[in-house]
């Protein structure tokens, strides 16, 4: 069945969607889902830790991370939603270099070995054309012994077999609209398995993938966030071979 939707460049698509990104996800299963992930990276980063967030978004990393370090530095290609990142942590203009428009793939203006941590939330990295120039650069940039975390859209996610009966839609790639927003527009995204995933950070040790939001999303959006947080850490905990069918997929690791 062919998708009618019209995709729009990634850039784009995000530009158009700026100013209602954050009012999008205030449901009870985006904020149990963002609830998760910083417990993640509260495991994850360590105090006083430099920490680089490719496609920052509106800044809900530097949120996430305010607690853990000052210093943070969030680049996207969007900078409607840079701008949108700005007006949130109300930066002026001798901290604005806090968020910069830049591409993940091209990284140059980087030194190499210059950050403690390295992430990617939300799905940014799924929106990379280019997933090995990217994961080039990430690791580029990481410092030895330094800890990535990159969350990407799941390829056998529980919503998207559900679909797949019905349509049979279920490719590495394709058209993507976010949750609660306007379905009429998409963004091209790659959906990755766990193998694929890890294959494009195969540098790493220590590596772990883990699954964010199996059942809810599909079964239990009504329930209370307290509820929904306790299923969702308990999904973590699953075996491997069921990761691939969260809504979306974490990856960990150390840089050798």
């Amino acid at each position: 069945m062919k998708d009618r939707r019209k995709l729009l460049p990634t850039e784009v698509y995000y530009d158009s969607i700026s100013k209602q990104y954050d009012s999008i996800f205030t449901d009870p299963i985006s904020r149990s889902e963002d609830a998760v992930v910083k417990a993640i990276l509260d495991r994850t980063i360590m105090p006083d830790a430099s920490v680089l967030d490719c496609g920052c978004g509106t800044g809900l990393g530097r949120a996430m991370t305010a607690d853990i370090t000052d210093d943070y530095l969030g680049i996207d290609i969007s900078e409607a939603m840079l701008m949108q990142a700005r007006r949130n942590h109300r930066l002026n203009d001798r901290r604005e270099r806090m968020f910069l428009n830049a591409d993940m793939a091209k990284l140059d203006f980087l030194d190499d070995d210059s950050f403690d941590c390295v992430i990617s939330l939300n799905g940014a990295f799924s929106h990379v054309t280019d997933a090995q120039a990217a994961a080039a650069e990430m690791m580029r940039v990481l410092k030895p012994g330094g800890t990535l975390l990159v969350m990407v859209y799941s390829r056998y996610a529980l919503s998207r077999l559900r679909k797949f009966w019905r349509n049979g839609l279920c490719g590495a790639e394709g058209p993507y609209a976010i949750r609660n927003a306007d379905r009429d527009c998409t963004s091209w995204a790659r959906f990755y398995t766990p193998k694929e995933l890890k294959r494009c950070f195969g540098a790493l040790v220590e590596v772990r993938t883990i699954p964010l939001n199996i059942i809810p999303d599909n079964f239990c959006r009504r329930r209370h966030m307290r509820k929904l947080i306790a299923l969702m850490t308990f999904e973590a905990r699953l075996p491997g071979f069921l990761h691939g069918l969260g809504h979306a997929l974490i990856l960990t690791g150390v840089k050798r």
